[in-house]
């Protein structure tokens, strides 16, 4: 019976899904990028690095630091251990794609190939081969819509029991990125287009509240985890400027699951599979306005909506021959691996990662990075205290009402810096970033207001270079 949520269903089933997952795993860990994902991920290392999880993405900095610990005693670095847990999220991801499918209706090679179709997604494959919360985040939803799809596939009338688990899931989701709020959407949605009935809504978003609410509680003591969910709904971030959103439709959408997100839009052209269509790009909705919002046009790959994946490669499988979905899960992984593009790391070098452990033992430094330098920093000198300059990058698409508060943000920042006892540095690249739009908001910050009221002395030791901000 298809609606088991037991994996001794069907026993040839449940092996391809064990080959699915094997499979993804030895592709992802092929494929890595031995890259962090700016600027998040540099951030997320460091306090995995010195054991402050409690943030409000609590679950990820819990289950990497669990898992650094593992692979300690097998001589794995941090860096490495947070690359496997994106590579393990990914398989699992899989798992839980391929499960769904099944319950889901399709028979039994349609449902493989579409959880290949999701694997390849591009979107995910960057993310499954970098060190970055998204792909163990899909895990989550993506086991969120398996249990969901228990659910639908059960007989008529209310299946509590899974409604409550599936709370659960989402509730887990939503512990590893504030946006795993936003997967209860288009579960509810697929509740609502199998007929199912209204009280399994309602006990899947009442054990979603009690149980994220509960789990902040706990494990952060609340405030941190629900001041940011509640920073989504902020009114000044909501500002849907057209360029912004078409930049979020084609950057966060179309291009970040191609192919078969333009695939996924054949579905309103084709009666038979029109509602299911509408459904899904309504459901999109949520997640492509809280994509303007908070990154205001800068790229995430995709990252917010990649718990769409499922519902889209189910939709695209039933659109395509068995021979169109391979066809497209093979362009995915080629579309995926050229966006990725070879990897321009700074060399991590015995040599260059003994210099900034040398300059940060004599000076104390806090280094500000720049591009790839984040990498060399995970992989040579993660204890040493930095911060990624691309957090700033959002700032490119603020208006000039935001100058003041851009400045004061920068005197605020390097404040808390020196107040700690260390000296903040800007490496070459950092400050190349911060002047590389002579028309933006941070280039005019640089020109404006930080060049008139400082000189930048070089500091540094052997192959480290970088330079520290002094008043005039």
């Amino acid at each position: 019976m298809r609606s088991s949520w037991s994996w001794r269903s069907r026993r040839p089933e449940t092996l391809d899904s064990w080959v699915v997952g094997l499979c993804t795993l030895m592709l992802y860990v092929v494929l890595q990028r031995d890259a962090l994902h700016p600027p998040d991920a540099h951030r997320f290392l460091q306090q995995v690095w010195a054991g402050d999880t409690a943030t409000h993405h609590f679950l990820y900095l819990r289950a990497a630091a669990v898992l650094g610990k593992v692979t300690a005693m097998f001589g794995l670095s941090v860096f490495q251990s947070m690359l496997l847990l994106s590579a393990l999220g990914g398989s699992v991801a899989a798992v839980a794609a391929h499960r769904t499918m099944l319950l889901l209706g399709l028979p039994r090679h349609r449902a493989h190939a579409g959880a290949w179709l999701a694997a390849m997604s591009p979107t995910v494959l960057y993310f499954a081969t970098t060190v970055e919360i998204h792909v163990p985040f899909l895990a989550l939803a993506n086991l969120a819509w398996w249990s969901a799809a228990t659910v639908v596939a059960s007989p008529r009338g209310a299946h509590l029991g899974g409604a409550i688990r599936t709370g659960l899931f989402s509730a887990l989701c939503a512990g590893m990125h504030a946006t795993g709020h936003l997967v209860l959407v288009p579960i509810a949605a697929l509740f609502w287009l199998r007929g199912r009935p209204f009280v399994e809504t309602l006990l899947l978003a009442g054990t979603h509240a009690v149980a994220i609410l509960g789990l902040a509680w706990i494990l952060t003591g609340g405030t941190q985890y629900l001041h940011s969910s509640a920073g989504l709904l902020t009114v000044s971030s909501w500002q849907l400027d057209p360029g912004v959103v078409a930049s979020a439709v084609w950057t966060e959408w179309l291009f970040a699951f191609l192919p078969i997100s333009f695939i996924a839009l054949l579905s309103l052209f084709w009666r038979e599979h029109r509602r299911c269509g509408l459904v899904l790009h309504a459901s999109l909705l949520p997640y492509l306005a809280v994509s303007c919002a908070v990154l205001r046009g800068v790229s995430e790959r995709g990252a917010y909506v990649v718990p769409m994946v499922i519902p889209l490669a189910w939709l695209a499988t039933r659109l395509l021959p068995v021979a169109g979905c391979v066809l497209a899960a093979v362009a995915g992984l080629i579309v995926g691996v050229h966006q990725n593009g070879p990897l321009h790391a700074h060399a991590a070098t015995e040599e260059y990662a003994r210099d900034v452990l040398l300059c940060d033992r004599s000076d104390r430094i806090h280094v500000f990075l720049g591009g790839s330098e984040a990498d060399a920093f995970g992989r040579g000198a993660p204890s040493v205290r930095s911060s990624a300059i691309e957090i700033l990058g959002a700032a490119r698409g603020m208006g000039e009402e935001y100058f003041p508060a851009l400045c004061a943000s920068w005197d605020q920042s390097l404040a808390e810096i020196r107040a700690a006892g260390r000296r903040p540095v800007f490496t070459a690249a950092a400050l190349a970033f911060l002047r590389a739009e002579p028309g933006g908001l941070l280039s005019r910050m640089m020109r404006d207001y930080v060049d008139p009221r400082c000189t930048w002395q070089p500091v540094g030791h052997g192959s480290f270079e970088a330079f520290e901000p002094r008043p005039r």
